[in-house]
């Protein structure tokens, strides 16, 4: 099985049928992560995707999508970077020091309390997932989808408040000394 849940395994008649797009099972060139072709059913999964990032419908589904994509890339780029300034500690010294000093500018500040609402609300917003794919899969609706997804935000908002009156008070005193 592939990562999509289809079986691999294909024989070689139905991988050389000649079907439509919609139904069809031709392998595309387009390799996949364990280097099997991707087919053209998944290439139009993933081409639908995109396009319906770029296309704004108006649901509160959607920017919650958007929101826990954008959120969990923003995470990614944080511990990416995170992970090379602390391996400059052993191999640059010196570089290490400058990053840190680039770290504390306002900048920086400003981007680490927006990194901490990230946090929160992929966090939260990945709980909320959870529990409709776990326990409730049939409830989700446009309904129930638009109402959990306000009250995901709202939770995350809450406890995102304190750390960012912190921060932000740190950074007023430290940075402008406030």
């Amino acid at each position: 099985m592939d990562l999509f849940g289809h079986n691999i395994r294909l024989s070689a008649e139905r991988i050389n049928q000649k079907t439509s797009v919609r139904g069809g099972v031709r392998p595309s060139r387009t390799l996949g992560i364990l280097g099997f072709p991707l087919m053209e059913k998944e290439m139009d999964s993933i081409k639908s995707t995109f396009y319906g990032l770029a296309r704004y419908q108006g649901r509160i589904g959607q920017l919650s999508f958007i929101l826990h994509r954008l959120t969990g890339l923003g995470t990614l780029l944080f511990l990416s970077v995170h992970i090379l300034d602390t391996s400059t500690v052993y191999f640059f010294p010196s570089l290490y020091a400058d990053a840190i000093a680039l770290y504390r500018s306002t900048p920086f500040i400003i981007g680490e309390i927006f990194l901490v609402f990230s946090v929160i609300y992929h966090g939260v917003n990945g709980v909320r997932i959870a529990i409709f794919d776990l326990f409730s899969p049939k409830s989700w609706g446009a309904s129930s989808q638009s109402k959990t997804a306000l009250i995901t935000l709202a939770i995350a908002f809450v406890l995102w408040l304190p750390a960012a009156f912190i921060m932000g008070r740190n950074l007023l005193i430290h940075n402008f000394g406030l």
